[in-house]
C-alpha cells in the first residue's frame, strides 16, 4: 500500500474561495470608508478653507510683527563693524558715600577720553576693540648662563679624545 499523504499547509478549494471572498469584502469595506471620508471632507470644505485662510493670515501677521521688531532692534543697536560687539559704558553714578553737599567739592569726570571713544563707537565711526592680552608661551625654556658653553666644551673635548684614540689605533695597526 501507499503511505498516507499529509496535507500540511494545503487548503481545499472551498477554503481558498472563502479566503478570496473575505479579501474582496475587506477591500470593498476599505473603499467604502475612503469614500465616506471624502464625502465628509467635501461637505466640510468651506469650514476647512476658512480655517486655512485664518491660519495663513495669522502667520503673515506674526511674520510682519517679527520683521518690525527685528528692524527696530537693528535701528536701536549699532551694527557690528569689527569682530567685537559695541558694549555701552555704564552710567557714571556716584555712590552715597561719595556724594558731597556742594557741587564745588564734586569730583570731575576723569574718563572724558573714554566717553569720546564710546561715542565714536556708538555712531559707528570707530570699530569696538578689546585690549589684546599677551599669551605666555607654554613651553618656555629657561637657560642658565654659561651652562650651554660648558656642555659644548665637554663634548668637544670628548670628540677630540675619541679621534686621538682612533688615530693611535690606526697607527698601531699599520706598524
Amino acid at each position: 500500500k501507499n503511505a498516507a499523504v499529509s496535507r500540511d499547509g494545503k487548503m481545499t478549494k472551498a477554503q481558498r474561495n472563502k479566503q478570496v471572498r473575505k479579501r474582496e469584502q475587506e477591500a470593498a469595506e476599505e473603499a467604502n470608508r475612503l469614500a465616506k471620508r471624502q464625502r465628509r471632507d467635501l461637505s466640510n470644505l468651506k469650514h476647512l478653507n476658512s480655517a486655512l485662510t485664518e491660519e495663513q493670515a495669522q502667520s503673515v501677521d506674526k511674520q510682519a510683527r517679527r520683521q518690525v521688531a527685528r528692524d527696530e532692534r537693528r535701528l536701536e543697536a549699532p551694527s557690528r563693524l569689527g569682530k567685537h560687539l559695541y558694549q555701552p559704558e555704564p552710567a557714571p553714578v556716584l555712590l552715597t558715600e561719595e556724594l558731597t553737599g556742594s557741587y564745588r567739592r564734586l569730583a570731575g569726570c576723569h574718563t572724558l577720553l573714554r566717553d569720546r571713544l564710546k561715542s565714536l563707537q556708538r555712531r559707528e565711526l570707530v570699530e569696538p576693540r578689546k585690549k589684546a592680552e599677551k599669551v605666555k608661551s607654554k613651553n618656555f625654556m629657561k637657560y642658565e648662563p654659561g651652562a650651554k658653553g660648558e656642555k659644548e666644551e665637554e663634548m668637544h673635548e670628548s670628540t677630540i679624545k675619541a679621534t686621538m684614540a682612533s688615530r693611535k689605533m690606526k697607527a698601531s695597526v699599520t706598524m
